[in-house]
């Protein structure tokens, strides 16, 4: 019994099409469809497999469904799919992020440039000879400045852009800022 099942898994491995009829079966034809492959296919096959593994985690059964009856081709063609939706989908989401983050920007920006304009008022009122702003003056108008630099930033970045771009380096200074501002406010 036991040769008969190793002869039917080393036949259908050697088939060059996935079986998913049983998990021995699953797991041979995998791994015996890159035997003869040499070392660049096996390399693709095997990051193919790796995209298709991880698109479908733990669902060992959908997985299988999804491979049986592929061959390496196949295969590639299926981790490429998966790779084009991903890639649309996180183009989506940072497209969303973005979009989010510019208004947050925006109305921090808005916050802040007016606190800036009513301390700088506030101040000339009650000394027009002022020797300039306060710390915490300058700090709130660099704040207004750096939102700005952030808003315009955002609206000039492609959704590529946004979704390689280290998001605390788009944003860091002026949240920084706000725990500064927050902090000589007590």
């Amino acid at each position: 019994m036991t040769l008969l099942v190793s002869s039917f898994v080393l036949l259908t491995a050697c088939a060059g099409h996935i079986d998913s009829t049983s998990e021995a079966t699953f797991s041979a034809s995998m791994v015996g469809m890159s035997e003869d492959m040499d070392l660049e296919q096996k390399a693709a096959y095997d990051r193919a497999l790796t995209v298709v593994r991880e698109a479908y985690g733990l669902d060992r059964a959908r997985m299988a469904k999804a491979l049986d009856g592929k061959d390496a081709e196949d295969v590639l063609d299926l981790a490429a799919d998966i790779r084009e939706k991903q890639e649309k989908a996180a183009l989506a989401q940072a497209e969303k992020d973005q979009a989010a983050h510019l208004e947050a920007s925006k109305a921090s920006l808005a916050q802040y440039t007016e606190r800036c304009e009513a301390l700088e008022t506030k101040r000339l009122a009650e000394d027009p000879d002022s020797r300039g702003p306060s710390r915490f003056e300058a700090h709130v108008c660099a704040s207004a400045n750096r939102y700005e630099r952030t808003v315009a930033n955002l609206k000039e970045m492609t959704p590529e852009q946004y979704r390689d771009a280290d998001k605390d380096t788009i944003s860091s200074s002026s949240w920084t800022e706000c725990r500064v501002c927050l902090r000589w406010r007590r």
